[in-house]
């Protein structure tokens, strides 16, 4: 990806799209909302699978969260084959439950449609660079691809910060600010002994056996 880096001296939000003047084809770029007085122009030069009406949708999306009162302004799309299987945008007012971002949302519905935990071949678009929590579950989830509009360091200065999560899990068990303790109880490990026995689909929920 190369970035170009232009300042400008503005006195209102700017929307610009630059596909002519940065040589690149339609359908391989994308636009990004400014703030006044500078702003950072992002020549990206996306794979061929990038499609910029995703990534429309899933912005229709974040704004759609915040003015229902439902949730923060993230939203997300996740397609395969070029349709989209699930979307989703934050919803964590509505639902009361912090984990409802729009990307585990998005997840949670493409795994409804496709009936399956495993999402191998599939591209999710996001309006925000996901958090340590999403980013897990993406993995969980085997996508293939994540598309994101804005960085964590663009929305940082709006709330939206979770680089101490990511300083968090760099430490010890023993160092975090929340109590994090072992405890020994053999029975508990007995149960995971007598699931991965059972020797079905429900034991092997991310390989060939699984669902």
């Amino acid at each position: 990806m190369c970035r170009c880096n232009l300042v400008f001296a503005l006195s209102v939000p700017l929307r610009l799209t630059f596909p002519a003047i940065l040589g690149i084809k339609t359908s391989a770029w994308n636009w990004i909302n400014f703030p006044n007085l500078k702003f950072q122009i992002q020549c990206s030069e996306m794979d061929q699978n990038y499609d910029a009406a995703y990534m429309l949708r899933a912005i229709e999306l974040s704004e759609l969260a915040y003015k229902s009162g439902k949730g923060l302004p993230i939203g997300c799309v996740i397609t395969k084959n070029g349709k989209i299987i699930g979307e989703g945008h934050n919803e964590v007012f509505q639902r009361m439950n912090p984990t409802a971002h729009a990307e585990m949302v998005a997840i949670e519905k493409a795994c409804g449609q496709t009936e399956s935990v495993q999402l191998s071949g599939c591209e999710l678009y996001t309006t925000v660079e996901p958090c340590p929590m999403c980013l897990a579950a993406i993995y969980w989830a085997k996508i293939d691809k994540v598309y994101y509009a804005n960085t964590s360091s663009q929305v940082e200065p709006f709330g939206f910060d979770d680089s101490f999560i990511f300083d968090e899990l760099r430490k010890n068990a023993a160092e975090r600010q929340i109590g994090y303790l072992h405890v020994t109880e053999p029975t508990a490990f007995h149960v995971i002994e007598k699931w991965k026995d059972a020797d079905d689909a429900a034991a092997y929920p991310w390989d060939e056996k699984g669902i």
